[in-house]
């Protein structure tokens, strides 16, 4: 009876190689109309390859909003939202037991929308009217963390401190973000 208890368990406790992934972020973002900070966040599907399951393959979507930066020097506020939707593949390449350190690449693609408001420039002398705008962008990511995943818990914990979006038309999305992985049960 017991030997059936302990071999039931241990099936519970088996992960399949793919997983959800979530997180949140703090980021500066900049485009050919809209420049801002603001807050991210993310939710995808991974999947792990190789035996010990040192690359993983993903596509996400990340989501922020974000607000004039206040170290930039002009009045004009804005106010707008991206949508970036990411292919990325992240190779783990030093591993130790359950922790790893990884670097990711992969491409973007980003639709950003928003409204730029109404201001005086004192260093143009240039009176800004309010205007909607929205912009399409491509390009490439970039980034590495620390990736914390014990086997037999049901979550992977990533700490992200550099993730790099850049793309045509001057985007530039540069943003910190710390991760949980869930784990898909077989």
């Amino acid at each position: 009876m017991l030997n059936i208890f302990i071999f039931s368990y241990s099936q519970e406790n088996k992960f399949s190689r793919n997983s959800i992934k979530t997180g949140v972020g703090l980021g500066f973002n900049t485009g050919v109309k809209e420049e801002g900070l603001g807050t991210l966040s993310t939710i995808g599907y991974e999947r792990s390859y190789g035996s010990k399951g040192r690359l993983r393959m993903n596509a996400t979507l990340l989501i922020g909003g974000f607000i004039s930066a206040p170290l930039i020097d002009h009045n004009r506020k804005d106010f707008y939202r991206t949508t970036s939707w990411n292919l990325n593949a992240n190779y783990d390449f030093v591993k130790y037991k359950a922790v790893s350190l990884f670097i990711y690449s992969g491409g973007f693609a980003n639709y950003s929308r928003g409204m730029l408001g109404s201001g005086y420039s004192q260093v143009t002398s240039q009176k800004y009217e309010s205007q909607t705008f929205a912009d399409f962008y491509f390009g490439a990511n970039l980034g590495c963390g620390l990736r914390i995943n014990p086997p037999s818990n049901r979550c992977a914990f990533e700490i992200k401190p550099i993730n790099l979006q850049i793309g045509n038309k001057e985007f530039v999305n540069f943003y910190m973000m710390f991760g949980v992985d869930i784990k898909i049960k077989n």
